[in-house]
């Protein structure tokens, strides 16, 4: 999961939003949005245009695989079930802590702003289908409030905002991982909301939940994110030959520094992995001082240039 910039106001005019928005909305009518909602994430409109899940990152060719998600269920919204709590803390080695309310969000069902883009697998039985557990002690929104006008501390993670992308990590085998280090939850974390909210004990349960519920450590995604880091690790190391070999100005490094642009775009298929492997690159301690700094400013300049880029992307959730 990297971070979608949602609702884009520059496709605010989209075709499939403007004759949605002006059309009678009956039940399954947000389908009609898949093509609006794909748009989304692509920084260059000619490129990645496969749509991909916005929580695996999976590239959804199928388009019947592709589901339009309401990220706060319309009609049941529920916390976790005893089983489900076990899993949960067997694999995060803390206790959960949630509020126990069970409601839903029915004004929310024709409301695109709720929607978010994934793949069947993570959102049909199985995966989140109608689970969506709040803090222990935290309120549900009454009917009629919006969750971008009113904090609901939702433990799921929403890739359209940008903190919450931030809280997981890849590893060099493919793993996904919360950021934030293994912290049980406090008495003082639950009774201090919402100071308490972004600290490392509600961000790594967040983060764990948010992995097992959309199933993101499916050994086939682990897979898939192994082999990503390891091609934008490779490029790197193709990248050190082409410096020493033809230099910095070379036509071959310019076009190797293109093509890891390219990877970490927020539509490319599994970017978080891609963007973890340049966080973690460090360059061959043989290189002399000066080729290091060059091959160590690189990715540096790559990810501050597109969270550049994705910032001059204006949001609006003004927009019914």
């Amino acid at each position: 999961m990297v971070y979608i910039p949602y609702p884009r106001t520059d496709l605010d005019q989209h075709t499939d939003l403007q004759t949605w928005r002006g059309s009678p909305k009956p039940d399954g009518s947000w389908v009609h949005l898949k093509d609006f909602l794909a748009a989304q994430p692509r920084l260059i409109p000619d490129r990645d245009t496969i749509p991909k899940c916005w929580y695996t990152e999976l590239p959804q060719g199928d388009d019947f695989a592709l589901d339009v998600e309401h990220f706060r269920p319309k009609s049941r919204a529920r916390p976790l079930d005893p089983g489900r709590i076990s899993r949960l803390q067997a694999a995060a080695g803390v206790p959960f802590r949630q509020s126990a309310q069970e409601d839903a969000y029915p004004w929310l069902e024709f409301d695109y702003r709720n929607y978010r883009l994934t793949t069947a697998f993570t959102n049909r039985g199985g995966g989140k289908h109608d689970y969506f557990p709040l803090a222990e002690g935290a309120q549900r929104l009454a009917p009629g409030q919006f969750p971008w006008a009113v904090p609901e501390y939702a433990y799921l993670l929403d890739p359209a905002d940008p903190l919450d992308a931030g809280l997981l990590l890849v590893l060099p085998d493919g793993t996904i991982v919360p950021s934030a280090p293994r912290t049980p939850l406090a008495d003082a974390d639950v009774q201090n909301l919402p100071a308490s909210w972004r600290g490392n004990g509600f961000s790594y349960l967040r983060a764990m939940l948010t992995i097992q519920l959309y199933r993101l450590d499916h050994p086939r995604l682990t897979e898939a994110r192994r082999e990503k880091y390891a091609c934008v690790s490779q490029t790197l190391e193709t990248l050190r030959n082409a410096l020493l070999e033809a230099g910095e100005a070379s036509d071959t490094f310019k076009a190797l520094v293109r093509d890891l642009a390219l990877f970490v775009i927020p539509s490319a298929a599994f970017s978080l992995a891609a963007r973890c492997a340049m966080q973690a690159y460090m360059p061959p301690g043989d290189l002399s001082p000066a080729h290091q700094a060059v091959l160590q400013s690189v990715p540096a300049r790559i990810l501050v240039d597109l969270d550049a880029r994705v910032r001059q992307l204006a949001v609006s959730w003004d927009r019914p």
